[in-house]
């Protein structure tokens, strides 16, 4: 039985959801406020300077205690496990916590459906990234010298295993596992299958009920790595305790939790949205994005299920119009824009520093005669007019929105009647994002919406064009 049958609460009275944030940042924190408002939704949130931060953890006693303190109150919660299991998303990366230790954390969770049995429970967590770069800023010490070997063992060390890599990758592979300190890929892969346990528990939880919904979000992610391996895992997990309408596993982090807000109002509300996508050029459904593992349209559609959602067989049918901006052969750095447009505004240490080859690719996407935006840009305009409800997904680079893209929408559509606009970070945020703000808007406009969710709305809006557009 599909979990959005199971449980709600009467749309009679205003419904109180309770959100446990991932961190304090505001795509985290004000962001599903936004959402949550523009749905007529009242949302409670612990304080910020409770939650973690890229600099501090989480004060997890004090947001237990919330947490349970709003089980008797709440309607509805939408929790991010990583925050109580470890303080927030960069201490899950750090812990060494033991797993019990971790599991009992998680306690305040697991207690809400015991005195809340009707309550909606949305769980979401973090699959662990395996980052790229010698960096140390968010992950261990040792990242910042062993990083990038990392990430190449671990993606040369799931390919092998898969028998998918030639013998220049296995010979490259081994000579990586003898270059990096075998302590360190040791304390690695303990932290991994620590969390990776956990993220099991949590999928066990939606079988038993525990929860309504599991959300396992891959951050950062590629084709290959010790970090695919377990979503393979927890995919396999999924089907056996046939669960496919109440777990997924797919690419993103830090738009889970207004995706699941937005599940819980179209649950709340009986809505199933049916979307439809529209794309800027022929091969835009096909391509991989940075740091994804599937085709575009295969991330369309697993962004849908959380929803309730079915991807529908045309624009009549649809309750949303998703108009996708997508790369024509691969994402460029949305910031190098800049370096081809106006060279002349770069500062000149910066302009010095720019790889020859990075910029090639944002020129080539630039100039690219596959990707036709005049023909996307009219047709939302088209859409609009028409009635439609049209969220724009613009992910033709990675960091930031296209450029030219948007000067063309703020000159031939409608801004203030976009169901939603993203194109911040990678594809599978702006996507949540899009999707989560575009599925709430079609579902408030079937009703007379009030003055202050309507300002929400707006405000969602414009705060996504001045942050992935104007300021970025």
């Amino acid at each position: 039985m599909d979990h959005r049958e199971v449980r709600g609460c009467s749309q009679d009275a205003v419904s109180r959801l309770a959100l446990l944030p991932l961190d304090d940042r505001p795509v985290n924190y004000d962001q599903p406020w936004w959402l949550a408002r523009a749905a007529g939704i009242e949302l409670a949130r612990p304080p910020r300077e409770w939650l973690g931060s890229p600099l501090h953890e989480a004060a997890q006693d004090r947001l237990a205690d919330w947490l349970r303190d709003e089980t008797s109150s709440a309607d509805g919660f939408v929790l991010a496990v990583d925050t109580l299991a470890y303080g927030g998303l960069i201490p899950s990366r750090r812990s060494t916590t033991p797993v019990s230790e971790v599991a009992n954390a998680l306690e305040p969770l697991r207690s809400i459906r015991v005195a809340r049995p009707s309550a909606p429970v949305f769980a979401f967590s973090v699959l662990m990234r395996v980052n790229r770069s010698d960096s140390a800023e968010e992950e261990k010490p040792y990242w910042a010298t062993h990083g990038a070997n990392m990430f190449r063992l671990s993606y040369l060390d799931d390919k092998s295993s898969r028998g998918d890599a030639g013998p220049a990758e296995a010979a490259d592979r081994d000579e990586l596992a003898n270059s990096v300190p075998a302590e360190i890929v040791a304390d690695y892969r303990d932290g991994r299958a620590r969390n990776h346990a956990i993220n099991r528990l949590v999928v066990q939880w939606a079988a038993e009920g525990v929860v309504d919904y599991a959300l396992i979000g891959q951050d950062d992610t590629a084709p290959y790595g010790w970090n695919i391996a377990e979503a393979r895992a927890l995919r396999q997990l999924i089907d056996e305790l046939e669960l496919t309408d109440r777990a997924s596993v797919y690419p993103g982090a830090d738009e889970l939790a207004s995706l699941l807000v937005a599940a819980y109002a179209c649950q709340n509300a009986g809505f199933r949205p049916r979307v439809w996508s529209r794309y800027s050029g022929p091969d835009g459904p096909s391509v991989v994005t940075s740091y994804e593992d599937r085709p575009l349209q295969d991330l369309v559609k697993a962004h849908i299920g959380p929803l309730g959602g079915t991807v529908a067989a045309t624009s009549d049918e649809a309750d949303l119009i998703l108009a996708v901006n997508a790369p024509d052969t691969a994402q460029a750095e949305a910031w190098l824009q800049l370096a081809v447009r106006q060279p002349e505004l770069l500062p000149a240490q910066q302009a010095g520093s720019i790889d020859p080859g990075s910029l090639r690719a944002v020129r080539q996407e630039m100039q690219s005669v596959h990707r036709d935006l005049a023909e996307l840009a009219s047709a939302v305009a088209r859409d609009i007019e028409a009635g439609s409800d049209v969220a724009i997904l613009d992910v033709a680079f990675v960091n930031g929105a296209d450029l030219a893209f948007v000067d063309r929408l703020l000159a031939e559509v409608p801004i203030a009647r976009l169901a939603a606009y993203a194109g911040w970070n990678t594809a599978g945020n702006s996507l949540g994002s899009a999707l989560a703000q575009g599925t709430v808007r079609a579902m408030a406009r079937r009703d007379t919406q009030p003055l202050d969710a309507v300002a929400a709305h707006l405000g969602l809006l414009f705060i996504h064009l001045l942050d992935d557009y104007a300021f970025q």
